[in-house]
């Protein structure tokens, strides 16, 4: 394994591949590549720049996966699956009396969700945590009989500022910098993003 101290403006080259650019003097990478990418025109060595937005890693992942974040005091249950043949997710919402069933609107064949489930709203939502590039639908709250109320992007979550520091890899971002919880006793779903800031979004109401 090769290591590269990368410096200020400068392009590091080792057997005519490029390895990486850093924008910070000093910084060392010793593994895979990375480049930073901000919104606005950046200028290193004297050339400007206008690239996409953040960081990109190597990484193949095209999979779903999912995790329930349900608060215990809730009566009613929400189950959510990836259907492979339809390439859709189904959600079966059931409180005891009555069951409902139906494919989702919004996450695709790609998406790494969280499920959120308050307990004092019959609505559940759903979080996309960092699956493909897209900005858009990172959170969708729907109602228990699968209707979309509300889909919140990036730009919807965070601040221009904030949006600088994502990271981006082949197939994911990195806007969450740990795992959503419940909170205000169970009623709102709480994501730390990667700026270090809290963002409350209420599924009741589906306001941030």
């Amino acid at each position: 394994m090769h290591h590269h101290t990368l410096q200020e403006g400068r392009l590091l080259i080792v057997a005519s591949r490029p390895i990486a650019i850093a924008t910070r003097p000093g910084l060392q990478h010793a593994s895979k590549p990375m480049i930073r990418r901000h919104f606005l025109g950046i200028s290193l060595g004297g050339a400007a720049l206008a690239l996409g937005a953040m960081e990109a890693r190597a990484d193949d992942c095209s999979g779903t996966s999912i995790e329930s974040l349900t608060d215990p005091r809730a009566l009613h249950k929400v189950t959510v699956s990836f259907v492979a043949n339809e390439k859709k997710w189904r959600a079966i919402w059931t409180d005891g009396k009555s069951r409902q069933e139906t494919l989702l609107t919004g996450p695709g064949d790609h998406a790494h969700l969280v499920l959120a489930v308050p307990y004092d709203t019959p609505r559940f939502a759903l979080v996309d945590t960092g699956a493909g590039h897209h900005l858009d639908g990172r959170v969708r709250i729907y109602e228990p009989n699968g209707k979309l109320v509300r889909s919140l992007g990036l730009k919807d979550l965070m601040t221009k500022k904030e949006l600088d520091q994502v990271v981006q890899s082949k197939s994911h971002v990195q806007w969450l910098s740990g795992k959503p919880t419940l909170g205000r006793g169970g009623r709102t779903l709480e994501l730390p993003l990667v700026g270090g800031r809290n963002i409350t979004v209420s599924v009741a109401d589906s306001t941030l």
